[in-house]
């Protein structure tokens, strides 16, 4: 019977030496300057990604690493189109020296740089690591050896080091006869011959087969996108379109992607349905090897004490459209399916889920830096921080041309603007979170008021954004 009590002692004694030191871990860790380190990853769409997917293995490792943190449910950008981290250049040299912080990283280029007109001696630009300032190439952590090499080294702590990577941009896959990468989980060999075949015969007779132009450009070689084979297709582009296509950059194949001329064929063919299906099993297998490739990163390498001492926030710039209204990639729609996006913050020690409801805009995200920067904020009052921030009620949004608008209301109401034409639609979230049907007729006084909230913001400095590289309308 002693043995017994003995061994019911111990384990008493035992849970409370653990709750007592868990205790001191958090106390300890309240106020100490956190790493922060943000993971960017271009047209992560929300809703493919577990723990917001109805199938939790979509994306194990991101949905294991969600059972631990802040999810939030209801976070949206305010453009579709690549705006990485433009909020966070909002953050000056200064700041960073008070601070006693260490800036790593920049998804900008030079050429990016100089056309928004950045000096390259003030305050905003000097967020760019010195070690990066005079190089030409893409200043992406895409290298996950890199992201350890800085993250991992104590000499650099406490650090705010943003981590984007474009695994997930269009080209989804390069696919080609000479170069078919190995697909499982959602791909199968019928899948990959589909889209190839269809590639061949595009780029034989374009004139014949425009409408798979989407997959040579979303699943193929855009190297054979070439203005000859422009020039056979039943649509007009601009003499100056045709042009810039030589420049082979991105832009150029998404003013293709979003042709309203192209998108008619398409949606039209008899095709549509099935290639619009394989698209998303090919965006769905890159998904699946992202997941993979954060697991590391997610668990820190394996190095408890980064754990311990680091935010991790994982979110995207804009999700990715599937044809839902219209168009396809992102840039040109103000829908959720391209303006929402995936975010889950997780604090040292953090050991449960904590879903947040409340509508949040990513640039929400620089006041949350500034506060842990501050040493403000801690797992202890975050929640509180974020229902009492009270500057997301209204996000003002826009496609990247700004010819088309939104103002969303507190996850209950939604206007769209086209700016051209004029046309206006209202949606009810509460009942049509797919933005499906159109109320503005039954609401105009709320419609009214969205539309003096956008005009009134356009003095809000949260809402003006650094980024003017958009295309002309084709």
């Amino acid at each position: 019977m002693k043995k017994k009590y003995s061994v019911i002692a111990a384990l008493v004694a035992i849970s409370i030496l653990t709750m007592y030191g868990f205790k001191t871990y958090l106390e300890t860790n309240k106020n100490k300057k956190l790493n922060i380190l943000i993971i960017s990853a271009c047209s992560l769409r929300k809703d493919f990604v577990s723990p917001y997917a109805k199938d939790d293995q979509a994306t194990p490792n991101i949905n294991s690493f969600a059972t631990r943190s802040f999810v939030f449910n209801n976070a949206y950008t305010d453009i579709s189109w690549s705006n990485v981290i433009g909020f966070l250049l909002k953050l000056d040299k200064i700041f960073f020296n008070e601070n006693k912080y260490n800036a790593i990283g920049s998804p900008w280029t030079l050429n990016i740089v100089d056309k928004l007109g950045i000096d390259k001696e003030t305050p905003n630009y000097l967020f760019i690591s010195p070690q990066t300032i005079s190089d030409t190439r893409k200043i992406y952590y895409t290298d996950r050896n890199e992201l350890k090499e800085q993250a991992l080294n104590r000499k650099n702590w406490p650090f705010l080091l943003e981590f984007h990577t474009k695994f997930l941009h269009f080209p989804y896959v390069r696919l080609s006869r000479q170069n078919q990468e190995n697909f499982s989980k959602f791909v199968s060999k019928n899948d990959v011959e589909y889209v190839l075949s269809r590639i061949e015969k595009f780029q034989k007779n374009p004139e014949k087969y425009p409408q798979w132009i989407f997959l040579n450009i979303l699943l193929g070689d855009t190297k054979e996108i070439t203005p000859a084979i422009l020039s056979q297709l039943p649509i007009q582009l601009q003499p100056s379109f045709i042009a810039a296509l030589k420049e082979k950059t991105h832009p150029q194949y998404a003013g293709l992607l979003n042709n309203k001329q192209l998108l008619d064929l398409w949606r039209k063919s008899e095709s549509y349905q099935a290639d619009l299906s394989v698209i998303k099993l090919f965006y769905k297998e890159k998904l699946s090897q992202f997941d993979d490739y954060l697991k590391p990163i997610l668990e820190g390498f394996g190095d408890q004490d980064f754990l311990d001492n680091t935010l991790i926030v994982l979110a995207s710039d804009h999700g990715e459209s599937f044809g839902e209204h219209g168009y396809v990639i992102h840039g040109e729609t103000v829908y959720d399916e391209a303006l929402q996006l995936p975010m889950i913050i997780k604090f040292p020690g953090q050991q449960k889920a904590v879903q947040i409801d409340k509508q949040i805009f990513q640039g929400t995200t620089l006041d949350i830096v500034r506060a842990v920067m501050k040493g403000e904020l801690n797992l202890d009052n975050f929640e509180s921080f974020i229902h009492k921030f009270d500057q997301d009620d209204y996000i003002v949004g826009r496609n990247c041309m700004a010819n088309t608008i939104s103002v969303r209301y507190k996850n209950q109401w939604k206007l769209v603007v086209d700016l051209i034409t004029n046309e206006k639609m209202l949606f009810n979230l509460q009942v049509d979170p797919k933005e499906t049907k159109n109320v503005i007729s039954e609401n105009l006084q709320i419609a009214a008021e969205l539309e003096e909230h956008w005009i009134l913001s356009a003095e809000n400095p949260r809402n003006q954004r650094l980024d003017k590289d958009c295309l002309e309308p084709s």
